[in-house]
């Protein structure tokens, strides 16, 4: 059953840091704000598709440990034109079809100058990703207020929602509508208008022509209603907070939140979109009073008017420019009123201070949002420049590139010669060893520490230890020397197995549906993911690589054998088929890969705010897990 819609609770009344005292109450969407009000001076169209179909009571529900969606729908096609010999059914269409469908936004939100996160610019036509299992299909059942009425209930969701912002669509599709309530539409005079034909130039009166009662034009513009408009749809927005809980999502809409516990969710629905619509339209009122008192206080401008009106009139007077000012004023409000009333008249004051308190929480709601995406932001960073660097990619390309150039040379000394020269070289300066780590570390530390922890591991192994000598990796076959395949085998899949190992905790972290019921930015997890098997990729590349250019080896023996690795491993197949090709294509798809990440992210605005965290001594940095309240 579902809750009352009176939710009562603090008002937020501004943006911001508003005093949640006041009680309010929730509006639904009532009836006079459904069907428009057409002006006898509207301009005319062949059809009016406006608000045929409208969200209404929206709720967000917790079932169990996860949240369901549900509301209803207004739908506006009265039939009661239609030729008493085709025998339908007059009054709102019953049975219409009514798509419901849930849809993520993949933005990434920006914090102005001020650190304030800014309210995305959204384009409602521009859906988003549908968010898996979370679509019904209702019809019409009943009449409500005049209008058909369809109540939905998306499935249940064995998880929350990931935090983010959310589309929820109704669509009413024409063509899949069946036979009977597709010729009703057809009859439905008040979805009907006129053919404008713009002005006569005789007359310089506006031409329309009625389009119901000419069935040249009905068919006409009823075929392009079916194969063009095709559809009718209204849509909400849904901001969603982090509501993950022990004991099930934390629920809580701006109309139940206080300053201590805030709201976890706020939605934009047809209601608030009208509501602000008429306050814009309202607050022209006084700037047009402005305009007028600016006009009648300033001389110059009522004289130059003057001037030009005497050329037309010579007996004009300055008062004559007054009234004229003041006459186009008067019009200008009467056409601000004509546009109210086509809503449904002036908003109420429960209309305004829901909207207003709706506002405020979108502000609350987008900053937990932002914090969520700045934590997902951190780990995508400690990939990006951290494990996928320096756990995944450089420990399989320094020794790669070091046993390839040994074969090419014939000489897997040289390569360990001068890493311990380099090395010799240091420690014979004064704190030769202790000021290169120093000044590394001054040149980090501005990173996570965990991405200097796997960078410095690198680091040190590469320029002190033998472990990616050539030697480990090669062996002397005659005067030649070539790949010990058995070696660079068993390095590779002990890096492997240690690389998947020190990656899989962040890949659980960004994979966000593990723990919320959709994925946040799928597209850059795919990216990621792809990085990852890139670096791997980048082990066989350099076996290609080194027998086929260094050691001259043909290809198809290297595919034969690799073609058995794959049978008794199929999960080597699809890396082994990238692999076949230099590692600097190899490097070229991996670092695209991490800047497509990056820059999608706005990662390099998230390091600038670390920075500057750690610079001001910061106790808590950016990134940190939000924690629901």
């Amino acid at each position: 059953m579902r809750k009352s819609h009176l939710f009562f609770a603090a008002a937020m009344l501004a943006l911001g840091a508003a005093s949640l005292g006041a009680q309010a109450a929730r509006p639904d969407l009532p009836p006079n704000r459904v069907r428009l009000v057409r002006p006898a001076n509207h301009a005319p169209e062949p059809y009016y598709h406006q608000n045929r179909v409208m969200l209404r009571h929206i709720e967000i529900n917790a079932v169990g440990a996860g949240m369901q969606i549900s509301g209803d729908v207004y739908t506006d096609f009265e039939c009661d034109a239609a030729p008493a010999a085709l025998k339908l059914p007059s009054g709102q269409i019953m049975g219409l079809k009514v798509d419901v469908q849930l849809y993520s936004l993949p933005l990434v939100l920006k914090r102005n100058a001020r650190g304030v996160v800014e309210s995305p610019r959204i384009e409602v036509r521009n859906f988003g990703r549908p968010v898996e299992g979370q679509s019904a299909q209702v019809r019409v059942d009943r009449v409500q207020d005049g209008f058909g009425l369809a109540a939905f209930s998306l499935p249940a969701m064995s998880k929350p929602l990931a935090p983010g912002i959310y589309q929820l669509a109704v669509s009413v599709v024409f063509q899949t509508q069946e036979a009977q309530q597709r010729e009703q539409i057809k009859w439905c005079s008040n979805f009907w208008g006129e053919e404008d034909e713009g002005e006569d130039p005789i007359t310089n009166t506006r031409v329309t022509h009625r389009v119901l009662g000419d069935k040249a034009k009905h068919d006409y513009y009823f075929k392009e209603v079916l194969e063009v408009l095709r559809k009718v749809d209204s849509v909400a927005l849904i901001y969603m907070a982090d509501t993950l809980g022990r004991a099930g999502p934390i629920l809580r809409s701006p109309f139940l939140a206080n300053d201590r516990t805030p709201a976890t969710y706020m939605i934009w629905d047809d209601l608030m979109r009208i509501v602000g619509d008429i306050e814009d339209l309202e607050a022209q009122y006084p700037m047009i009073d402005k305009d007028l008192a600016d006009f009648e206080a300033n001389e110059a401008r009522i004289e130059a008017r003057l001037k030009d009106l005497q050329r037309r009139n010579p007996r004009a007077t300055r008062a004559d420019v007054i009234k004229l000012e003041r006459d186009a004023a008067k019009a200008a409000k009467k056409r601000v009123d004509d546009l109210i009333l086509m809503s449904g008249g002036k908003a109420t004051k429960d209309e305004s201070r829901a909207r207003a308190t709706c506002i405020a929480a979108r502000g609350v709601v987008l900053e937990q949002i932002k914090q969520f995406q700045e934590w997902l932001t951190l780990r995508y960073w400690q990939l990006v420049d951290g494990y996928l660097l320096y756990a995944g990619w450089h420990p399989v390309n320094k020794p790669g590139y070091n046993a390839y150039n040994a074969v090419v040379t014939k000489d897997n000394r040289k390569d360990a010669d001068d890493r311990q020269a380099k090395l010799d070289a240091l420690r014979k300066l004064p704190n030769g060893e202790e000021e290169a780590k120093r000044k590394r570390a001054e040149a980090w530390k501005f990173f996570p520490a965990d991405v200097q922890k796997v960078a410095f591991g690198y680091l040190d192994t590469a320029n002190e230890k033998a472990d990616f000598d050539s030697r480990n990796f090669t062996k002397k076959v005659g005067q030649d020397i070539v790949l010990d395949l058995d070696k660079w085998s068993a390095y590779r899949t002990k890096w492997r197995e240690s690389f998947t190992k020190a990656t899989d905790p962040i890949f659980n972290d960004i994979d966000t549906s593990v723990q919320y019921a959709n994925q946040v930015w799928p597209e850059m997890l795919a990216e990621a993911r792809a990085a990852r098997e890139e670096a791997i990729c980048n082990a066989y590349a350099w076996e290609f690589h080194t027998r086929t250019q260094g050691q001259k080896e043909p290809v198809t023996v290297i595919t034969e054998e690799w073609k058995a690795l794959g049978q008794s491993d199929p999960s080597l197949v699809p890396i082994l088929d990238k692999s076949k090709v230099a590692p600097g294509s190899i490097w070229t798809r991996f670092s695209g890969r991490l800047s497509t990440i990056k820059d999608t992210l706005s990662m390099p605005d998230f390091i600038s705010a670390y920075r500057r965290g750690i610079e001001a001594g910061a106790q808590t940095l950016p990134g940190t897990r939000p924690v629901p309240r």
